[in-house]
């Protein structure tokens, strides 16, 4: 039998090798100092641990390189006593608590050190250096040691070595990247010096503004130069993939209107697989998590070699394609002039544009008008507001109309093209560019902007406006991408550039990548719901939210049912995310299907309403036409009827069914109930999960989406489910209380037998309030009673229902 200490000591192992730093040998016991470990991606004392035996076994682990911390306890809250618990936790905060004391006095010690051996190193020597020579780039900072001292000793820089400074947010110098030449391993080795910061120190080189064009943000100090050299845009070196986010938020809120952008390594001929396609990951996910960033990988193809010749040689950088551009036959001007065009065009790779600069540029076409002179006032007559409103909004048109202003309205909601999707317009900002409009047509300030005159030109123009929005062929599915919109046809799928005649209404937050995978996302399926047919309908159904009723008409709504900690709400958080917060609306059921139609309007081109809740009364009639795509009336507040024809699929997450409801088959064929039937125990529930998925997996998750659409297209209906029929069927006699009670007391119909609707209607009062039910009256009663096929006729003694029950017969006539 194994001791349960050699188990514990496993899970720490299995535990490290979890975070990506796999244990050379056997835990250490010894608990009265960190013991070090070899980090991939660094040295071997980057990374280090500390193991407890006693008590609760369990551990901390950090590396600075990669700049990971993590604890681990072998056992969960459940399986140990409450004191146990407090006591491993309190261990813990300990440790963090001295750990966090301690760097803290490294950083400043290794800080102090760096700045002494930096201030006496040479700065025109390093350009002379080896490693300046193998990348091929002219020096912007670097200094190297010429000659030796207790400091430089003491931080390990002997002569020769070149240094890198690195700074902290404050643009003080906390560190030095130490580059020399290995002679056992013979190639060139970067280090910083021990203890010192990593996480957020970064080298910049030229000078950025707010008014910068771009930053550029690369991993090592040759792309750095080659770049900067280049393009001549300012360049922050963040020395590892994993530092690009932290060095991206602080320069994100230095400079917070100037465009990011990440010269990544592209890693797919790393000698070790588990490291390939590392540095490409690493800037997807500062895309996804830091605002106005983008990245671009280094064109490989104008090198013009096979693939098999660079899976030899292995490119990664800019650096790298730069040394072989030259060592072919360019010269250093003309290799340098083609990364230039790959950065530039990089750079200037259009981003969606704010409405407030696309209205300044059409405000910027406005000029001063004569205000009589197109009123074709008669002498002495005066400017009428209603005049003056008029033509101001009869020039916004024609002006529109003849600059070709990406402007549409659609039904009481204006649209504007902002170079990637067509983007709502609010209300405020179409009156403040009216306003200001009207100033630039000569119209006094005072006047112009006054809030009421403003309203009036705000109606004015919306009921004035003839913007109709382009006209789609229907055979074609359109998704809109961060890096394209995604066609559907069925002559094949493509990944097409941006067009304002595909008149898209949104854009997913992620760009299309058909190699991503989502192994986090299918473990979380796999677990909260087994059946594979019920996740080909998840998927299909997702895809289906895309498909116009004219290309597809399925006429169904999603529910996600069951109890809590099943899972759903981590559905629920994907979704939203996947598709975008502001493609998306939450309204209830009985909200949409209220007759005012205000909730109605405002799920117009959503892709989905998914409300975590269904509940309350619904307008059966109205709900039915929501979930056919049908034209539905639907009204602003204040705004007149109109017809919606574009609008979200429903999708509900429900604990439960909506109960007294209407008994038609047109009803309930509406419905697919996705039972949701796996309970996840506290301790193995992960309250970051979605937040897991949403950062690292959502190009994945919509491949898998991807997966169920074209299914849905080729059969023209969705994975049909045993599941999903018998959750159906236990719907529709559940919800009716009727049924429910006929079925539970054995009646059934009978030709002869009957018993007076009096009594049976008493006793079905009773059953209503036994089991929680909220009873019919009596009329509808009676026809409940017909739509079961049960006969009801008067008599003498009153209205009768002819049926029986297994158990009893009367007959009173």
């Amino acid at each position: 039998m194994i001791a349960s200490s050699s188990i514990a000591e496993q899970k720490f192992s299995d535990f490290l090798a979890s975070n990506g730093h796999p244990l050379d040998g056997e835990v250490n016991c010894d608990s009265s100092s960190f013991h070090y470990l070899k980090c991939p991606h660094g040295n071997s004392t980057d990374a280090r641990y500390k193991f407890y035996a006693d008590g609760i076994p369990s551990g901390y682990f950090k590396c600075w390189h990669c700049g990971i911390e993590d604890d681990f306890c072998s056992k969960q809250k459940h399986e140990v006593s409450q004191q146990e618990w407090i006591t491993y936790k309190q261990r813990l905060a300990d440790e963090r608590k001295r750990n966090e004391i301690e760097t803290k006095k490294r950083h400043v010690a290794v800080a102090t050190l760096a700045q002494r051996v930096f201030s006496v190193a040479g700065e025109k020597e390093a350009s002379e250096h080896g490693y300046m020579k193998l990348k091929q780039v002219k020096n912007y900072g670097l200094r190297v040691i010429t000659c030796e001292s207790e400091n430089t000793k003491q931080a390990e820089c002997y002569k020769g070595t070149l240094l890198v400074p690195c700074y902290n947010a404050d643009n003080e110098l906390v560190n030095i990247e130490r580059i020399y030449f290995d002679k056992e391993k013979t190639k060139y080795q970067k280090r910083p010096l021990e203890g010192g910061q990593r996480n957020g120190a970064y080298f910049p080189i030229g000078n950025p503004t707010k008014n910068s064009k771009a930053i550029l943000l690369t991993e090592g100090v040759g792309t750095g130069f080659t770049v900067y050299e280049a393009s001549g845009l300012p360049v922050a070196i963040t020395f590892n993939c994993n530092n690009l986010q932290n060095v991206a938020e602080i320069l994100r809120k230095k400079y917070p209107e100037t465009k990011l952008l990440i010269i990544a390594d592209d890693d797919r001929w790393h000698a070790e697989v588990k490291l390939r396609h590392a540095g490409v990951k690493a800037a997807k996910k500062v895309c996804a998590n830091v605002e106005a960033v983008s990245y671009v990988l280094p064109d490989f193809e104008t090198l013009n070699l096979s693939e098999k010749r660079l899976s030899e040689l292995k490119p990664t950088d800019m650096n790298d394609l730069f040394v072989h551009l030259v060592s072919g036959s360019l010269d250093a001007t003309e290799a340098l002039a083609i990364i230039r065009e790959q950065i530039l065009a990089a750079v200037s790779k259009s981003e969606p544009m704010p409405h407030s600069a696309i209205l300044n540029q059409l405000l910027e076409k406005v000029t001063e008008v004569n205000f009589a002179q197109l009123a074709e006032l008669k002498e002495g007559e005066k400017l009428k507001n209603s005049q003056i409103q008029v033509i101001i909004i009869d020039q916004i048109l024609m002006l529109a109309k003849n600059n070709n202003w990406g402007l549409c309205k659609q039904h009481d909601f204006l649209y504007l093209f902002n170079s990637e999707y067509w983007s709502l317009v609010e209300e405020d900002e179409l009156k403040t560019f009216l306003g200001n409009a009207a100033s630039k047509m000569g119209l006094r300030n005072v006047h112009a902007q006054h809030f009421n005159f403003k309203d009036q030109l705000y109606k004015q123009f919306m009921a004035a406006a003839n913007l109709p929005k382009p006209e789609q062929p229907k055979d074609v599915i359109n998704i809109n991408l961060k890096n394209g919109t995604f066609e559907v046809t069925p002559n094949g799928n493509k990944l097409n550039p941006f067009n304002r005649s595909d008149f898209m209404t949104y854009q997913l937050p992620f760009e299309y990548d058909p190699e991503a995978k989502a192994p986090i996302f299918n473990a979380y399926l796999n677990k909260v719901l087994p059946e594979k047919a019920l996740q080909n309908i998840l998927a299909e159904y997702l895809g289906y939210v895309f498909i116009r009723p004219s290309t597809l008409k399925l006429e169904k709504t999603l529910l996600l049912y069951g109890s809590g900690a099943n899972g759903k709400s981590v559905f629920y958080e994907i979704v939203r995310s996947l598709l975008g917060e502001q493609n998306t609306s939450e309204f209830s059921l009985q909200s949409l299907t209220n007759e005012n139609g205000y909730f109605r309007a405002m799920i117009a081109n959503k892709l989905v309403n998914y409300a975590s809740e269904i509940n309350g009364k619904l307008v059966a009639s109205i709900f039915k036409q929501l979930v056919s795509g049908e034209p539905v009336e639907a009204r602003l507040p204040y705004g007149r009827p109109f017809t919606l024809t574009q609008y979200a699929k429903l999708i509900f997450n429900c604990n439960e069914l909506p109960k007294d409801v209407e008994q038609t088959e047109a009803y309930f064929r509406r419905f697919i109930i996705i039972p949701f039937e796996v309970t996840i125990p506290e301790q193995e529930q992960d309250k970051q999960l979605a937040q897991k998925i949403i950062k690292n997996e959502l190009s994945g998750v919509f491949n898998w989406v991807l997966q169920g659409l074209g299914r849905l297209l080729q059969k023209k209906h969705f994975t049909e489910s045993e599941t999903v029929k018998l959750a159906r069927d236990k719907y529709e006699k559940e919800s009716d209380s009727v049924k429910l009670f006929l079925e539970e007391e054995g009646y059934f119909p009978h030709l002869m037998n009957y018993e007076p609707i009096k009594r049976l209607y008493a006793q079905y009062r009773m059953f209503c309030q036994d089991g929680g039910f909220i009873p019919v009256n009596q009329l509808n009663f009676q026809k409940r009673l017909g739509m079961s096929k049960i006969l009801v006729q008067k008599k003498n003694v009153g209205k009768v229902a002819f049926l029986t029950n297994k158990i009893e017969y009367k007959n009173i006539d």
